[in-house]
């Protein structure tokens, strides 16, 4: 065991939400360190668990060893159903999963030699059904897959990334994620194309009628007439993320890359901060203008909490703390844990320089 666990250098669970930190790391399995976390806890999570029958981190009790897909999928809900619990009524669970094909015939599933096993939407249907809202399902589109010597399909290149909430309502940040209108859309906005004599006008054989398309073009000269110097006119995030697979200077296998992230914690997080004392995140009433969701008046304000329950090599929490975010990390493997905490707690003065700069290079998501 690393002599750091025994010195009490990892942090107590005890302490979470009550110092100022920026980073926790609890060593154990995911689902029975959650178990001692108290209730609406965290803002949000994020994650990307092991993925089944790929990868063998040689760890007793790890995920995704399982006999069949079916025993995988009801191992990580029960994990996810702590992560439900300790969310936040308002937070939401962003949850990055990878398929595979099946190596060898499994009667018991119903799965034969090379059947793509559909784990993906087999664990978000689960998770449905056990109470969370399927809200997304983001498409990873990897810029760089790694190479596929099969000639009998396309090669695999994406990747699930699900967004989930614990409640129907919840916090979302879409101005924090919002991408730059293109030129031709603005220009489209002027068009002098008068509406009732488009062939689409009152035709709902089309995707977007007419009139729908006129008022959409209204609301954007009229942001366009606000805009202040150097602003531009934005769009909602699409769902389809096309960025590459990182390294780590981590030993991890299968770290995911901080730009897809990025997002993740600035969509599923207040910038602004939360109430010191309900912990209620304050949400923009406008792209610069911000208000607090609860009516405390309190007027400092606290970093959000962010939980990755698969800490792996501790990339969330490397992204975390770059966007001034409180993180608690879980991960069954002490090797692990000790590479991330020397990443993420270690020389504070030389990490904060190399965060600024990674962080900076994020921005072009």
């Amino acid at each position: 065991m690393d002599d750091r666990l025994e010195k009490g250098e990892y942090m107590k669970i005890e302490d979470i939400g009550n110092t100022p930190f920026k980073c926790k790391l609890l060593l154990g399995d995911a689902k029975d360190v959650l178990q001692d976390i108290p209730e609406n806890t965290f803002h949000m999570a994020v994650t990307s668990p092991p993925y089944w029958s790929q990868r063998d981190y040689h760890v007793a009790g790890q995920l995704g060893q399982e006999e069949t897909p079916e025993e995988y999928v009801e191992n990580l809900v029960s994990i996810c159903r702590e992560v439900k619990r300790v969310l936040r009524e308002d937070g939401t669970f962003w949850l990055n999963i990878g398929d595979g094909y099946c190596k060898k015939n499994i009667k018991s599933s119903n799965l034969k030699h090379k059947d793509l096993i559909g784990i993906p939407w087999a664990v978000a249907f689960a998770l449905r059904k056990d109470g969370w809202y399927l809200r997304s399902d983001i498409i990873w589109d990897k810029k760089n897959p790694q190479p596929e010597s099969t000639r009998s399909r396309p090669s695999k290149s994406h990747e699930h990334l699900f967004l989930l909430s614990k409640s129907e309502k919840y916090f979302y940040d879409a101005e924090a994620i919002a991408v730059p209108q293109k030129e031709v859309s603005v220009r489209r906005a002027y068009s002098k194309n008068n509406v009732e004599k488009r062939k689409d006008y009152k035709n709902d054989n089309y995707a977007i009628s007419g009139k729908s398309q006129d008022k959409t073009y209204e609301k954007m000269r009229k942001e366009l007439e606000e805009l202040g110097d150097g602003e531009v006119i934005t769009r909602n995030k699409r769902d389809v993320w096309r960025i590459a697979t990182a390294s780590n200077k981590i030993k991890h296998f299968a770290s995911f890359p901080m730009k897809l992230i990025f997002p993740c914690i600035l969509a599923g997080s207040s910038s602004k901060g939360c109430c010191p004392k309900c912990q209620s995140p304050w949400f923009r009433e406008s792209k610069k203008n911000w208000k607090p969701s609860c009516d405390c008046g309190e007027s400092g304000l606290k970093e959000c909490l962010v939980l990755d329950p698969f800490n792996g090599s501790g990339t969330t929490g490397e992204v975390c703390r770059g966007l001034s975010r409180k993180y608690v990390g879980i991960d069954l493997s002490e090797e692990y844990l000790s590479y991330a905490r020397d990443s993420l707690i270690g020389s504070r003065s030389e990490l904060e320089a190399e965060e600024t700069n990674s962080i900076k290079e994020l921005i072009d998501f």
